[in-house]
């Protein structure tokens, strides 16, 4: 008891601060200061104004005040439990210098690994903590020497301020890091909030997951699980193509604003949409299974998709398996065209909102941008058709098509008014391009089984023919 009441002494406290900071620089050979040291019942220890520079005298941490709560250490098993962790306004200014293996709290590792030869392994650290708290605290993450984007998200220059959160049954052994998210929020410096994540999340050197995940960005609500595999993490420097990423996501909410942090080019992009499904691969090369799309009040697509390109949308191409898609003239028209900053949007005839709810079942293979002026088409896209585009969008643009037509009492004359044509129910193969009068060059055959023309009805006729321009020819 004496002991403690000796400890309470702000004399004794400084010099303790004192001898601990003098240890510590020794033992990492750089630069420490303890502000002050008050241990409370032997079982608590808060220490403030810590300071500690890297190799290259930069810093590597300042906390303002650390509180650790002491339930348990055990030296000989290399094993400490705590009951409590909290930093309060702490900063951590992590970098990668060029020609330097592991970040610059390496040095930091390898003064605390064990020196002795045996021929027993030694046992790994492990540290467990009961909770975790951040309050206010600054994360930053560099690759010394990476020339910045003009704007965006820069996975090689992260800047995480006002960070706060909570962590429950936290475990360090050996390179893993495991904990229970219970909260956590940060504003990133490009303007990406990162507005409530709660997770049980996994990190080790090679692989990093978000278990049970519930993420809030600006805009978006992400959940479900997602993983990212790398060789170490200057990886995320070049994240579209040296990270494996695995989604599997459940009824989240997608806004393209908060994708454009990452991708610039759908930066003015207003569209929002729910998504569900398992993605898997890199993001310049992703695959989607089982992925069902809701956007506006009507537009549902359910299906495999295969996107390559990404983040240079004037350059994906997409590769769809559609099981099931439908849509309506409204919900088009609120479809922006790229480039997204100048705010244009799909163009839809006034003929086609008669037509109501269109589907597709099929296939489409071809560039992003070939797919948007799609949808200013007649419905005749949105029948079962396999599309094939081949020009970017820069370039003059070539729809062409193979594959079946089946329309039961389609309403022709809705999108064709003033040329007598009623309802439509056929069968038809086509192989063509092109979609509108002036440039549709198609071979036709099938069966139609009804047909109305100035108010006659004519039956079961088969046809084999071409048509080029508004001329058809065949029989």
């Amino acid at each position: 008891m004496l002991l403690y009441f000796v400890i309470q002494i702000p004399a004794v406290q400084t010099w303790i601060a004192q001898r601990l900071a003098g240890y510590m620089s020794d033992k990492l050979e750089t630069k420490v200061e303890i502000r002050g040291v008050d241990i409370q019942f032997f079982d608590t220890v808060i220490l403030e104004g810590i300071y500690i520079e890297d190799k290259h005298k930069d810093t590597l941490l300042y906390t303002d005040k650390l509180f650790v709560g002491i339930s348990s250490l055990s030296l000989n098993d290399s094993k400490v439990h705590l009951s409590e962790i909290k930093l309060l306004n702490n900063t951590a200014e992590l970098k990668k210098y060029p020609g330097e293996n592991g970040l610059n709290f390496q040095f930091i590792i390898d003064a605390f690994a064990s020196d002795k030869k045996t021929s027993e392994p030694s046992k790994p650290f492990k540290l467990t903590c009961d909770k975790f708290t951040l309050v206010n605290n600054k994360f930053s993450y560099q690759i010394v020497g990476k020339q910045p984007p003009e704007w965006g998200f820069d996975a090689s220059n992260i800047v995480a301020n006002k960070l706060s959160g909570e962590f429950r049954n936290l475990v360090v052994h050996g390179d893993t890091i495991e904990t229970d998210i219970v909260a956590l929020n940060a504003i990133e410096q490009s303007g990406l909030q990162l507005k409530s994540l709660t997770s049980k999340f996994t990190f080790s050197s090679h692989e990093m997951t978000f278990d049970k995940l519930k993420l809030e960005s600006n805009t978006s609500h992400i959940n479900g699980k997602v993983k990212f595999g790398y060789n170490n993490m200057g990886a995320f420097a070049n994240i579209f193509d040296s990270v494996k990423v695995n989604f599997d996501l459940v009824d989240s909410d997608l806004f393209f604003g908060d994708l454009a942090y990452f991708a610039p080019t759908l930066r003015g992009a207003k569209i929002k949409a729910g998504i569900e499904g398992q993605f898997s691969g890199r993001l310049s090369k992703l695959k989607g299974k089982d992925v069902k799309i809701k956007y506006g009040t009507a537009t549902r697509f359910y299906g495999d998709v295969m996107i390559k390109g990404l983040p240079n949308s004037s350059e994906t191409f997409i590769d769809a398996t559609i099981k099931g898609l439908q849509t309506n003239a409204k919900d088009i028209a609120t479809i922006q065209l790229p480039p997204f900053n100048q705010n244009k949007y799909v163009e839809i005839p006034p003929e086609v909102y008669a037509l109501g709810k269109v589907t597709f079942v099929g296939y489409y293979t071809g560039f992003l941008p070939i797919l948007w002026p799609m949808v200013s088409l007649p419905p005749l896209w949105a029948l079962p058709l396999q599309i094939y585009s081949y020009q970017p969008y820069q370039t003059k643009k070539t729809l062409a098509y193979e594959g079946s037509v089946a329309t039961e009492n389609f309403r022709l004359g809705d999108m064709l008014p003033g040329l007598g044509f009623g309802v439509v129910t056929l069968n038809a193969n086509v192989n063509g391009k092109g979609f509108d009068l002036e440039g549709i060059d198609t071979k036709l055959d099938g069966h139609i089984a009804a047909f109305d023309y100035n108010g006659y009805r004519y039956q079961n006729i088969d046809f084999d023919g071409k048509l080029i321009k508004t001329e058809f020819t065949g029989g």
